[in-house]
């Protein structure tokens, strides 16, 4: 387990989160389809930026197909928009294809990558430097395993944004993923701070350039966006929820000078409400009237 210290009032303790649900994939043709927004593309690439992150859990057993994220009619190695899937088991990677695979550049295996059965993140940034290609940066567990220069031929297209789902007919040599969750999609580059904190503490939903956020804690048969773009989706042929999650480790907890007083509410330097956020100055207000400012370092 991570632990917090809070400099400000010199205590450290282990966090925990509650992350009740996660979606399970149990065939290929399982997922969830969350529709098609202008906000998903990555189609021009002089203006790109973006950032994918999500955690994902791969248990070896599956005899079928998967992928990551799709939005795209793929057509053999042919891709209209984006394409993310696992490679086979004896040359393990993550592949991310961008328009035409076999034209993208820097879109095959990134190493190292361990399929153990064990929950991961990943978090995948494009950031455009000309008309036609960009920086692709790909984080594991939150360290960067690749970084290299792409080629971005992907069209405009109007393809709904698929997870898990495999809609082709290749051979079944492939790491299919089997659970996801806490999947996000920004219209930025994050830095490694950043992905690191999601990675501890999952968005709250309505952060500045946030386009999309799935946590799947719903009880329903819906994915809902928890971004203020509203794009929900629906789990469908067989995807369902599970309570196999990721560990989170962002619940508050309270010094032993705080335990007889009740937190009220956090707030941030401009006076704002949140929630708790490591590496961050917060305010801290209790019931009795008093306030602690408390900075969180991350270890």
């Amino acid at each position: 387990m991570k632990m917090l210290c809070f400099v400000a009032v010199l205590y450290c303790f282990g966090l925990n989160s509650q992350n009740n649900f996660a979606v399970q994939f149990p065939n290929s043709n399982s997922g969830v389809n969350v529709g098609n927004s202008p906000l998903f593309d990555i189609y021009d690439a002089s203006s790109l930026s973006k950032t994918f992150l999500f955690w994902a859990k791969e248990t070896n057993a599956s005899q079928f197909r998967t992928n990551i994220m799709m939005k795209s009619t793929c057509n053999g190695s042919f891709c209209n928009d984006y394409h993310f899937f696992l490679t086979g088991s004896s040359n393990q990677g993550i592949v991310l294809g961008i328009g035409d695979a076999n034209q993208s550049g820097c879109n095959h295996n990134i190493e190292p990558l361990i399929i153990d059965q064990k929950w991961h993140f990943y978090a995948i940034s494009l950031e455009g430097l000309t008309p036609d290609s960009g920086v692709k940066t790909v984080y594991y567990d939150g360290q960067i395993i690749n970084q290299c220069t792409f080629n971005d031929n992907a069209p405009v297209n109007t393809d709904d944004l698929y997870f898990g789902y495999y809609s082709g007919s290749l051979p079944l040599e492939i790491n299919s993923i089997d659970f996801m969750d806490d999947i996000s999609i920004w219209n930025d580059v994050l830095t490694q701070s950043e992905i690191q904190n999601y990675m501890i503490c999952p968005p709250m939903g309505d952060e500045d350039d946030l386009v999309g956020f799935w946590n799947f804690e719903e009880q329903s048969g819906m994915a809902l966006d928890q971004s203020i773009y509203g794009n929900d989706g629906d789990l469908f042929s067989g995807a369902i929820r599970t309570t196999d999650t990721p560990m989170y480790n962002c619940t508050l907890g309270l010094n032993q000078t705080s335990l007889s007083k009740k937190l009220l509410k956090i707030i941030d330097l401009m006076g704002r409400e949140t929630r708790f956020k490591p590496n961050t100055t917060l305010i801290y207000v209790y019931d009795d009237g008093s306030t602690e400012k408390v900075f969180s370092v991350r270890e």
